[in-house]
């Protein structure tokens, strides 16, 4: 078994916080529209996702070990999230396929549209490093201008079923992951900590200025880096709150595609309303990080119980192809 590497897991611990914290506020009611707590982790949580899901791969898949990757995603997203539209939003397959956010399973989806694009990698022409990495680059924006065609120029109902806004948006920081790994730019990042000092203050001035709010991805690259070196940098440490993440990150499949089912029975909308009308920000962190953390290891308990059962775990988690 592939060995996990413990910063990385923490990071999905991160990222899968965000995503639930966020959602807390959003799908249970605590607010009509995004507070200021979710407007703050929209631009960490799906790129730090789509950044590491890049990150973790060491080569550009091919053949079975393809068909592997792409049945992992693609098998919960057609089985758990077509039973989630039909159960909780009472929506047959063909109207969840063409929901441009398939009720939030959209991510499984656009990570396989991206290892997809991987593909053309595969066939390396060049031993030497410079050519390798110019035609790496230059694959990489060819995709992405490919992409940005696509997201304005298909047909509104194809680019719903391909989820052309987010396979676009996201594509830069899986693929900046992807060549993090190959080219060991994280390795580089904290063995240099001026490359830290200067993130922060790119942050420092992104934060600052109202004005700037347009560089979103600049943002979330922004963040990634900082993230990436802080946890890296405690790769041989622990503690509880790095454990509680390294948990929710170890099993961050499970998380993502159950929680949609709990949140579904919860409605906080009168605490929500106490909350904002005197502006308790400190007490609704709190109380949605509490919350977001029940519902992760409750998610982990539904997925150990599914996996005790062989014939289930080879369906929902695709893992049929030995």
């Amino acid at each position: 078994m592939k060995q996990r590497i413990q910063y990385i897991d923490r990071l999905k611990g991160v990222a899968m916080m965000s995503v639930l914290i966020i959602h807390v506020i959003v799908i249970g009611n605590l607010s009509e529209t995004p507070d200021a707590i979710a407007h703050h982790l929209y631009p960490i949580a799906m790129p730090l996702f789509m950044f590491l899901s890049g990150l973790v791969i060491s080569s550009v898949p091919w053949g079975k070990k393809l068909f592997k990757k792409l049945a992992v995603l693609l098998m919960p997203f057609f089985i758990v999230g077509t039973l989630f539209a039909f159960t909780c939003h009472h929506k047959n397959p063909f109207e969840y396929i063409n929901n441009p956010l398939k009720y939030g399973y959209y991510y499984l989806l656009t990570l396989s549209e991206t290892i997809i694009m991987l593909i053309p990698l595969h066939l390396n022409f060049f031993d030497n490093k410079k050519k390798e990495l110019f035609i790496d680059i230059t694959w990489g924006i060819i995709v992405w201008g490919i992409l940005y065609f696509c997201r304005f120029h298909l047909p509104l109902g194809l680019q719903n079923i391909l989820d052309m806004k987010d396979f676009y948006g996201l594509w830069p920081f899986f693929y900046l992951g992807y060549l993090s790994n190959k080219y060991k730019l994280i390795d580089k990042l904290t063995s240099h900590n001026v490359y830290f000092s200067i993130d922060l203050i790119v942050l420092f001035f992104l934060y600052s200025f109202p004005g700037l709010e347009q560089y979103g991805k600049l943002k979330s690259f922004a963040l990634i880096i900082a993230l990436c070196y802080l946890f890296r940098m405690r790769e041989q440490e622990n503690s509880v709150i790095e454990n509680l993440l390294g948990c929710i990150g170890k099993n961050s499949l499970d998380v993502y595609i159950f929680h949609y089912f709990i949140l579904t029975t919860i409605n906080l909308k009168d605490i929500g309303t106490w909350l904002h009308k005197d502006g308790n920000y400190l007490i609704e962190i709190i109380l949605v990080t509490i919350l977001a953390i029940f519902i992760a290891y409750l998610t982990i308990l539904i997925g150990k119980s599914i996996k005790k059962s062989e014939w289930l775990k080879n369906i929902v988690y695709g893992k049929f192809i030995s």
